[in-house]
Protein backbone atom coordinates (compact mmCIF):
# COMPACT_ATOMS: atom_id res chain seq x y z
CA UNK A 1 0.00 0.00 0.00
CA UNK A 2 1.33 3.44 -0.94
CA UNK A 3 2.06 5.87 1.89
CA UNK A 4 -0.29 8.86 1.96
CA UNK A 5 1.57 12.09 1.16
CA UNK A 6 0.61 15.52 2.58
CA UNK A 7 0.09 18.41 0.16
CA UNK A 8 -1.32 21.92 0.30
CA UNK A 9 -4.44 21.84 -1.89
CA UNK A 10 -5.79 24.96 -3.59
CA UNK A 11 -7.86 26.07 -6.57
CA UNK A 12 -6.92 28.30 -9.47
CA UNK A 13 -9.72 29.33 -11.86
CA UNK A 14 -11.70 26.17 -11.12
CA UNK A 15 -8.72 23.79 -11.35
CA UNK A 16 -7.52 21.92 -8.24
CA UNK A 17 -3.77 21.96 -7.63
CA UNK A 18 -1.43 20.87 -4.89
CA UNK A 19 2.10 21.52 -3.68
CA UNK A 20 3.86 18.72 -1.84
CA UNK A 21 5.20 19.63 1.56
CA UNK A 22 8.44 17.82 0.83
CA UNK A 23 8.81 18.94 -2.79
CA UNK A 24 11.80 20.69 -4.36
CA UNK A 25 10.53 24.04 -3.07
CA UNK A 26 9.67 24.53 0.58
CA UNK A 27 6.18 25.60 1.55
CA UNK A 28 6.43 28.46 4.01
CA UNK A 29 3.89 28.67 6.84
CA UNK A 30 2.67 32.10 5.76
CA UNK A 31 -0.64 31.21 4.12
CA UNK A 32 -2.63 34.42 4.36
CA UNK A 33 -5.50 36.37 2.89
CA UNK A 34 -4.76 38.56 -0.08
CA UNK A 35 -3.53 42.02 0.79
CA UNK A 36 -2.87 44.88 -1.61
CA UNK A 37 0.67 44.81 -2.97
CA UNK A 38 3.01 47.57 -4.08
CA UNK A 39 3.09 47.54 -7.89
CA UNK A 40 6.35 47.26 -9.79
CA UNK A 41 6.58 49.04 -13.17
CA UNK A 42 7.77 47.22 -16.27
CA UNK A 43 6.91 43.65 -15.22
CA UNK A 44 4.39 41.21 -16.77
CA UNK A 45 0.73 41.48 -15.70
CA UNK A 46 0.97 38.25 -13.68
CA UNK A 47 3.63 39.85 -11.43
CA UNK A 48 1.29 41.75 -9.13
CA UNK A 49 4.00 43.50 -7.13
CA UNK A 50 5.82 43.32 -3.82
CA UNK A 51 4.57 42.69 -0.30
CA UNK A 52 6.31 42.98 3.07
CA UNK A 53 5.82 39.61 4.84
CA UNK A 54 7.51 38.26 7.94
CA UNK A 55 10.32 40.83 7.81
CA UNK A 56 11.16 40.50 4.13
CA UNK A 57 9.85 41.73 0.80
CA UNK A 58 8.22 39.04 -1.34
CA UNK A 59 7.28 39.01 -5.03
CA UNK A 60 3.57 38.25 -5.50
CA UNK A 61 2.42 36.38 -8.62
CA UNK A 62 -1.13 35.75 -9.84
CA UNK A 63 -0.72 32.00 -10.47
CA UNK A 64 -3.84 31.74 -12.64
CA UNK A 65 -2.74 34.59 -14.88
CA UNK A 66 0.79 33.17 -15.11
CA UNK A 67 -0.59 29.75 -16.09
CA UNK A 68 -2.76 31.25 -18.83
CA UNK A 69 -6.16 31.00 -17.12
CA UNK A 70 -6.76 34.74 -17.17
CA UNK A 71 -7.23 37.21 -14.36
CA UNK A 72 -9.30 36.16 -11.38
CA UNK A 73 -11.25 38.09 -8.83
CA UNK A 74 -10.15 38.76 -5.31
CA UNK A 75 -12.58 37.97 -2.51
CA UNK A 76 -12.68 36.62 1.04
CA UNK A 77 -11.50 33.18 -0.18
CA UNK A 78 -8.44 34.46 -2.10
CA UNK A 79 -5.16 33.41 -0.50
CA UNK A 80 -1.42 33.88 -0.84
CA UNK A 81 0.74 30.76 -0.64
CA UNK A 82 4.46 31.30 -0.12
CA UNK A 83 7.14 28.94 -1.42
CA UNK A 84 10.91 29.20 -1.53
CA UNK A 85 13.82 27.55 -3.25
CA UNK A 86 17.28 28.44 -2.04
CA UNK A 87 17.36 32.28 -1.95
CA UNK A 88 14.26 32.73 -4.13
CA UNK A 89 10.85 33.15 -2.53
CA UNK A 90 7.50 33.96 -4.09
CA UNK A 91 3.92 34.46 -2.99
CA UNK A 92 1.34 32.77 -5.21
CA UNK A 93 -2.12 34.31 -5.46
CA UNK A 94 -4.71 31.49 -5.61
CA UNK A 95 -8.50 31.56 -5.63
CA UNK A 96 -8.94 29.42 -2.54
CA UNK A 97 -6.84 27.18 -0.29
CA UNK A 98 -8.34 23.99 1.14
CA UNK A 99 -5.37 23.44 3.45
CA UNK A 100 -3.16 20.41 3.97
CA UNK A 101 -4.72 17.18 2.76
CA UNK A 102 -3.35 13.67 2.42
CA UNK A 103 -3.22 12.43 -1.15
CA UNK A 104 -4.99 9.11 -1.67
CA UNK A 105 -2.98 8.16 -4.73
CA UNK A 106 0.02 9.84 -6.33
CA UNK A 107 0.92 9.09 -9.94
CA UNK A 108 4.07 10.48 -11.52
CA UNK A 109 2.60 11.30 -14.90
CA UNK A 110 3.07 15.05 -14.82
CA UNK A 111 4.98 17.41 -17.11
CA UNK A 112 2.61 17.24 -20.04
CA UNK A 113 3.05 19.71 -22.94
CA UNK A 114 -0.08 21.63 -21.93
CA UNK A 115 0.90 21.66 -18.23
CA UNK A 116 4.74 21.77 -18.09
CA UNK A 117 4.85 22.72 -14.39
CA UNK A 118 3.18 19.50 -13.20
CA UNK A 119 5.16 16.81 -11.42
CA UNK A 120 2.28 14.39 -10.84
CA UNK A 121 -1.43 13.91 -10.47
CA UNK A 122 -3.15 12.60 -7.38
CA UNK A 123 -6.55 12.07 -5.85
CA UNK A 124 -8.00 13.48 -2.65
CA UNK A 125 -11.38 12.11 -1.64
CA UNK A 126 -11.93 10.96 -5.22
CA UNK A 127 -11.09 14.35 -6.79
CA UNK A 128 -8.17 14.70 -9.20
CA UNK A 129 -5.44 17.08 -8.04
CA UNK A 130 -2.65 18.38 -10.28
CA UNK A 131 0.61 18.48 -8.33
CA UNK A 132 2.83 21.42 -9.24
CA UNK A 133 6.61 21.13 -9.23
CA UNK A 134 7.37 24.02 -6.85
CA UNK A 135 11.09 24.18 -7.72
CA UNK A 136 10.37 24.29 -11.45
CA UNK A 137 7.67 26.91 -10.87
CA UNK A 138 10.09 29.21 -9.04
CA UNK A 139 12.80 28.68 -11.67
CA UNK A 140 10.31 29.40 -14.47
CA UNK A 141 9.07 32.57 -12.76
CA UNK A 142 12.64 33.75 -12.18
CA UNK A 143 13.56 33.10 -15.82
CA UNK A 144 10.44 34.91 -17.04
CA UNK A 145 11.39 37.93 -14.95
CA UNK A 146 14.96 37.87 -16.27
CA UNK A 147 16.55 36.70 -13.02
CA UNK A 148 19.42 34.28 -13.24
CA UNK A 149 18.44 30.63 -13.10
CA UNK A 150 18.17 29.52 -9.48
CA UNK A 151 20.02 26.32 -10.34
CA UNK A 152 23.08 28.16 -11.69
CA UNK A 153 25.70 28.98 -9.10
CA UNK A 154 28.88 30.87 -9.78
Amino acid sequence: MQERVPALIFTVRGHTYGLLQDGGAALLPWLQRYTTVSPVPGVPDWMLGLLHVQGSVQAIVDLGLFMGYGEGGRDAQTRLIFIEREELCVGLLVDEAAGIRYLDRLGHDGDTPDQPLLSATATVNGETVRILDGALLIDTLAAALGARDATERT
